[in-house]
């Protein structure tokens, strides 16, 4: 196991036992989430085939080995230490948070949110790696067809309206809330945003803060409070009632609001709103533009060519000209 990691990320030295080797072993398993740009790494307990490293590579989860069980918790104890999280507490999900410089030449830094869960027979742990170069992605990088990009900017034209951004879970959908918070970005106006612990990354001009679940039954207190705050932008991370809505719908009257949220498409997202909020004076004036979203795996733009898999395969169609 030691070995597969250490190849995967550019290592081939052997990692001696003793207590440096949870921390030898976290490190490579953190240069190998950069290396192979992952998105997530999973660690997880199985008790009939033991536990798994597993990464999220272009929105597909892949198996990188299978270890000792002896070596699980103490691997999830170094975890819990570098997060800064309570290491004897197992029995309550935990969340936790740290940056890490990876440029050697330039200053570059990755945000690494880690989430532990109490499972059956041990804890598992899923870490997040983000970019905050991601916050700085224009509209033109979001993929969107001529005409959506034509509408997005146009609604954000206006001072006024809620944005509702849906999509499934790693879709995207706190990127593409920053690329319009970004629109325009300046210190003469004053941006808020309301955020999952973990969730976000740092964005210049904004004033981020964090959802506090284990103090705040839902969001609503909290929004309510960020709509008071004379705010010109305001971004909300996953709205959870209907009084929540309700409040950035009002607020959508006057200043910019964008929420993102969990539904398939956009009239699934009018549907949601119609059916949460009996405010149905309010919902063609407070509610600007509905957006959803997915996450499209891109082929190498070094080795692509034509052809491809059939459609009933891969998930992919060709019709011989170069993929795209």
């Amino acid at each position: 196991m030691i070995r597969t990691l250490f190849v995967a990320s550019g290592h081939t030295e052997d990692i001696p036992d003793g207590p440096s080797g949870p921390v030898r072993v976290v490190n490579a398993m953190l240069l190998c989430c950069i290396r192979m740009v992952a998105s997530h790494l999973f660690l997880d307990a199985d008790h009939n085939t033991g536990p798994s490293i597993s990464l999220r590579i272009d929105g597909l989860v892949r198996e990188i080995t299978r270890y000792d069980t002896r070596a699980h918790k103490p691997l999830i104890e170094r975890i819990q230490q570098m997060w800064q999280i309570i290491v004897n507490e197992t029995q309550i999900p935990q969340d936790g948070r740290f940056r890490m410089n990876i440029g050697s030449e330039t200053d570059r830094w990755l945000d690494f949110t880690v989430s532990t869960f109490p499972a059956t027979h041990s804890e598992s742990c899923t870490i997040s790696i983000r970019d905050p170069a991601a916050t700085h992605i224009g509209f033109d990088a979001l993929g969107l067809a001529n005409g959506n990009l034509a509408r997005v900017e146009a609604s954000l034209s206006h001072n006024s309206g809620l944005y509702l951004i849906g999509g499934p879970a790693g879709s995207g959908k706190t990127v593409s809330a920053y690329s319009i918070l970004n629109v325009p970005n300046t210190p003469e106006r004053r941006v808020l945003s309301i955020e999952d612990p973990g969730a976000g990354m740092p964005v210049e001009n904004v004033v981020q803060g964090v959802v506090n679940l284990q103090k705040m039954k839902d969001r609503t207190a909290q929004v309510s409070a960020a709509v008071r705050q004379s705010y010109d932008g305001l971004h909300v991370c996953y709205t959870g009632s209907s009084e929540a809505l309700a409040e950035l719908m009002e607020g959508g009257l006057s200043k910019h609001v964008i929420n993102t949220m969990h539904f398939q498409d956009a009239i699934s997202g009018l549907m949601l709103v119609a059916n949460w909020v009996d405010l149905d004076r309010l919902t063609g004036d407070g509610v600007a533009l509905i957006t959803a979203q997915r996450l499209v795996r891109r082929l190498c733009t070094e080795c692509r060519g034509t052809g491809g898999p059939d459609r009933q395969g891969s998930g992919t169609h060709t019709d011989g000209k170069q993929d795209q």
